[in-house]
């Protein structure tokens, strides 16, 4: 809801970038706690510590796997912008993702996120380091 608001308003592209930035994220956490509070009422045993435990845990293999997903993609879809259909590709290997680090018993969605992050955007890696791409 946020992010088609900023891109209405008149603001500079550092206050649009930190505002759709932070309603990314805030959707993202909104989303994994819930997911933990949720595990920890299947699991029977609701332990504070284990349920922080486990959503780090599961927060940064997700992240790490949408990450490394993110790189290889980026490297690889130069060849394949010329097959037929490319545009569909970015989107399936975001649904693949989605259900290997389900299956793995990990948060598919938070990968799925990372890819966009760390995926060719605008022809070059979004991976911020100093505000330029690298």
């Amino acid at each position: 809801m946020v992010i088609p608001l900023v891109r209405q308003m008149n603001v500079s592209d550092k206050v649009r970038t930190i505002l759709s930035l932070e309603s990314a994220i805030s959707a993202v956490i909104c989303i994994v706690v819930s997911w933990a509070i949720v595990e920890g009422f299947k699991s029977g045993y609701i332990s504070p510590w284990l349920m922080t435990w486990r959503f780090l845990l599961s927060m940064l293999l997700s992240v790490g796997l949408g990450l490394l997903a993110g790189i290889v993609w980026g490297v690889l879809i130069d060849r394949t912008r010329r097959l037929s259909n490319s545009m569909f590709l970015t989107p399936a290997l975001m649904f693949l993702i989605y259900g290997v680090v389900e299956a793995l018993g990990f948060n598919g969605s938070i990968a799925s996120s990372a890819i966009r992050i760390f995926s060719p955007s605008r022809g070059c890696v979004a991976l911020v380091a100093g505000g330029a791409c690298i």
